[in-house]
């Protein structure tokens, strides 16, 4: 749950963020120096800018990498090869967006039969 709502800095809340927002990858195809990077944001994302503090970022990365060895969750040889991979992030492709009114409107329909106008909408309407 924790990794699903904490702030890992470009604008992401939660790890599968922060994935297509750092790499443009979702969780399955990050590398394994992609996801020790995210692993190390968690501590101060901020202290650990891809660009504005590249040499801090790789650092920790390489910490976390450590970890991940000294845990048994990979081989000293795939540690190697991670470390030496590049810390580089990649822009997230544009999003594409797609109009459903209808579609929106049933749901809020569905959602106030089911919960009621005052648990979907309370706060809004002042309660």
């Amino acid at each position: 749950m924790y990794l699903n709502e904490i702030f890992l800095g470009n604008r992401s809340y939660g790890i599968a963020a922060a994935a297509l927002n750092y790499f443009n990858k979702s969780l399955d195809e990050l590398t394994i120096a992609e996801a020790a990077y995210l692993a190390a944001l968690p501590k101060a994302p901020n202290n650990y800018h891809p660009v504005r503090e590249h040499d801090a970022a790789v650092a920790r990365r390489n910490w976390v990498i450590g970890r991940m060895v000294e845990d048994g969750r990979i081989t000293a040889q795939e540690a190697t090869a991670a470390q030496q991979e590049p810390l580089s992030v990649r822009m997230r492709d544009e999003a594409e967006t797609v109009s459903a009114d209808y579609f929106s409107e049933e749901v809020r329909r569905q959602l106030i039969s089911q919960f009621g106008e005052k648990k979907c909408f309370g706060r809004r309407l002042g309660g």
